[in-house]
C-alpha cells in the first residue's frame, strides 16, 4: 500500500485507440475502449501507469507506444510504476512464452520506471533489476510466432535491496499467488530464466509496498504471515533508478 493523497486520473487519448478484433469488452465500452483499460494516476509522490496486456492489444502500434512514452516522460513524480496483468518476464510453466509486454521494456527504462507489477502467473516472482532491448526489424520490435520476444538482456546482480538499494534497471514483480491453484516453475534452460531472482510457487502470498519520500520498502508475505522476500529502493538526487 502507498499512503498518500487522493489520486488524480488521466486516460489514454482516443486517438491512441487500437480496436480489439473480437472482444466483448470493446463492444461494451464502445468509444471508451481502451480508455477504460489504459490510464494513469498520481498518488502522492508516485505515478502509476496501468496498461492492457491482453493479446488483442497491438503494442507495436506507434500511437500506443507514443502514449506510454509521453505519459511517463511528462510525469514529475519521484516514483514511476507500471502495472499490467500478463507479465513481461515469467518463469512459470503455464505462461513462460507469453512475452509480448517485453515490447515496451526500453520505454520503461528510458523514462525512469522503478518497478513493473503483474499477475497472471499463480506464484510470486521477482527479477533482477534489468534492461532489455528487443530485437528490431524495420524500426519495430519483433515478437515471434509463439509469443516470445528475443533481445539483449543485461542484469544488475549487485543490487541486493539491503546494502545496495540503487537498482540499475527495472524490477519486474509478479504477485499472482493470492489464492488460486499455484503454478510450478517452467522446464526451460537456465539461460532462458536467468533474469529471475526469486521464485515462490509453493505457498499463497500477498504484496505489501510502502513509499515514504525517497525510499520504497517492499515485502512479500505468505498466507501464514512469513516474510518470503523483502527489499528497499532509494532514489538519490540525480540518480535514476
Amino acid at each position: 500500500m502507498v499512503r498518500c493523497a487522493s489520486p488524480t486520473r488521466e486516460t489514454a487519448p482516443r486517438s491512441a485507440v487500437v480496436p480489439a478484433t473480437s472482444s466483448t469488452s470493446s463492444s461494451a465500452a464502445g468509444r471508451n475502449f481502451p480508455v477504460t483499460a489504459n490510464y494513469s494516476f498520481d498518488y502522492g509522490n508516485s505515478h502509476w501507469l496501468i496498461l492492457d496486456a491482453n493479446s488483442y492489444m497491438n503494442w507495436n502500434d506507434s500511437k500506443m507506444l507514443d502514449y506510454v512514452r509521453k505519459d511517463l516522460k511528462n510525469s514529475k513524480a519521484a516514483w514511476k510504476f507500471v502495472s499490467f496483468h500478463q507479465p513481461s518476464f515469467s518463469v512459470d510453466r503455464v505462461h513462460f512464452t507469453e512475452q509480448r509486454m517485453r515490447l515496451l521494456c526500453d520505454i520503461f527504462e528510458k523514462e525512469g520506471v522503478t518497478a513493473v507489477f503483474s499477475g497472471h502467473a499463480h506464484n510470486y516472482q521477482r527479477s533482477y533489476p534489468l534492461k532489455f532491448a528487443p530485437n528490431m526489424n524495420g524500426g519495430k520490435a519483433v515478437m515471434n510466432a509463439d509469443g516470445t520476444v528475443d533481445g539483449e538482456l543485461s542484469l544488475d546482480r549487485k543490487f541486493d535491496g539491503k546494502k545496495n538499494c540503487h537498482p540499475r534497471g527495472v524490477i519486474y514483480i509478479i504477485s499472482g499467488a493470492g489464492g488460486a491453484a499455484l503454478y510450478a516453475r517452467a522446464d526451460a534452460p537456465p539461460e532462458a530464466q536467468r533474469f529471475n531472482k526469486i521464485f515462490k510457487g509453493d505457498c499463497h502470498s500477498f504484496t505489501y509496498c510502502s513509499v515514504k519520500g525517497k525510499q520504497l520498502c517492499f515485502k512479500q508475505v505468505s498466507e501464514n504471515g512469513d516474510e518470503l522476500d523483502s527489499f528497499s529502493v532509494t532514489i538519490d538526487k540525480g540518480l535514476q533508478p
